[in-house]
């Protein structure tokens, strides 16, 4: 890919901050300042891919000091990445991999026990989320068994972070999801949540996704899982 999974939600972050200095910045104001401001740090680490990026803005294309967290399912896309040693050069990215069917309460503990701990070491200004639905129930690209509901608690948990640690500066950006039967339902619970809407779109599914999360051995092993990537991930 382009990289701009990686690349969308930063740039979106950084407009967040440019238009909270000035809000009567226009669209083609704003992309004329990063154009100009952007820097190149060196030659590319991945120059196979489009060259756009590399061309005109670089892989360091903002002077940032950042940290990343990514919870995804095990060595699944890209192919055979994301495991948790791979931390960067300075150990600001975390990576935290889950079995297929991790499900709802794996992911809560996740967020608990590892993200919500590294938000409160990193103190961001800024706290954007690359929001993909990929790992929902039922998503042709992965097997993770994430609910609406998950969409919904993950998204309260991290307005607290925000809350507590950033004046609320927090940025979603629509990523992944492949289910156009059930990405809708995922998408919703996460906007209304945040919006602190009180429009419903009930989850036909939560019934029937209730029933299928991981139980008895299954689930003690998640919990180990889980215990690992902490204590790996701890400071």
């Amino acid at each position: 890919g382009s990289g701009t999974s990686y690349a969308t939600p930063a740039v979106t972050g950084i407009i967040a901050l440019m238009l909270e200095a000035n809000p009567d910045l226009s669209p083609a104001e704003v992309k004329e300042i990063l154009k100009l401001t952007a820097e190149r740090k060196g030659e590319p680490t991945q120059p196979d891919v489009d060259p756009f990026w590399n061309r005109d803005f670089g892989w360091g294309m903002a002077d940032a000091l950042a940290a990343t967290v990514s919870i995804h399912q095990e060595r699944n896309y890209p192919l055979d990445s994301g495991d948790a040693d791979t931390r960067g050069v300075d150990k600001s990215n975390i990576n935290i991999p889950l079995p297929p069917g991790a499900g709802h309460a794996t992911y809560m503990q996740v967020m608990k026990r590892i993200v919500q701990p590294a938000l409160e070491r990193f103190r961001p200004d800024l706290i954007v989320v690359a929001c993909g639905y990929d790992a929902a129930a039922i998503d042709p690209l992965s097997r993770m068994f994430a609910t609406a509901q998950t969409f919904s608690a993950m998204t309260a948990a991290i307005k607290a972070s925000a809350a507590e640690l950033c004046n609320g500066r927090l940025v979603l950006v629509h990523e992944g999801g492949y289910s156009e039967v059930y990405v809708p339902f995922c998408g919703h619970a996460t906007i209304s949540t945040l919006a602190e809407s009180t429009i419903e779109a009930p989850d036909p599914f939560e019934e029937t996704f209730a029933k299928r999360q991981p139980r008895g051995m299954f689930a003690k092993f998640l919990a180990t899982c889980v215990d690992d990537l902490a204590a790996f991930h701890a400071p």
